[in-house]
């Protein structure tokens, strides 16, 4: 019986809404590594430190005992971030071009012998 009451009052308090985070389900999207191909540098160093400030409350939260989605997506931000470095990487830099019409070596190897 009462196991009854407590599900009439959950589905009560869904449906005005108590209880639900949809702002925070919606933020937490997986970051698609085609998107970040097409930004811009000073896009993703914005969107870094946005992750960053996320991750550090996330960890706040998983140390103060925070709720077990919280902890879930930290695992999630944390991927997010490391393809955003690694996008980041990729960028087409300056002095790539210029190092690339360098040559390589001075000249032949000298002999191995002793």
């Amino acid at each position: 019986a009462q196991v009854l009451e407590v599900r009439a009052v959950r589905a009560e308090q869904i449906s005005q809404g108590v209880g639900l985070s949809y702002s925070v389900s919606l933020k937490m999207v997986r970051v698609k590594a085609f998107e970040l191909r097409s930004k811009t540098s000073k896009e993703l160093l914005k969107e870094l430190d946005e992750m960053k400030a996320e991750l550090a409350q996330l960890r706040v939260a998983k140390v103060s005992g925070g709720a077990a989605s919280k902890l879930a997506k930290i695992k999630i931000q944390e991927t997010a971030r490391a393809k955003l470095l690694r996008a980041q990487l990729f960028l087409p830099h300056p002095l790539r071009r210029w190092f690339a019409s360098r040559p390589t070596s001075s000249g032949p190897k000298p002999p191995r012998s002793c």
